[in-house]
């Protein structure tokens, strides 16, 4: 057997042939699109996963606020400096990413 005979046959009329060839088209452009769909579900989830990432990084700071809460100036301070800071560099990073 030749490469030939492995081959599926075409309709020899030219209006069957173009049915034909359409469908094939459509599978392929079907194709195309789901792919396309999950690629930007991909890239959807990406995005939401750095904003939790980021939101986590905001309620970490809300945490310590609420922590020092009603504390003096001085303590408020401090504690910020010691635990804040850090984070808001780190948040910083982040959120130019």
């Amino acid at each position: 057997m030749g490469a030939t005979d492995d081959m599926p046959s075409l309709p020899e009329d030219p209006a069957a042939l173009r049915v034909l060839l359409l469908a094939a088209l459509e599978q392929r452009d079907t194709a195309l699109a789901e792919r396309g769909a999950l690629a930007a579900r991909n890239e959807q989830l990406h995005h939401l996963l750095l904003t939790l990432k980021r939101l986590q990084r905001i309620a970490a700071l809300y945490a310590i606020k609420a922590e020092i809460h009603g504390r003096p100036a001085r303590d408020r301070l401090e504690v910020r400096q010691a635990r804040s800071r850090p984070l808001v560099a780190e948040l910083f990073t982040w959120l130019e990413i």
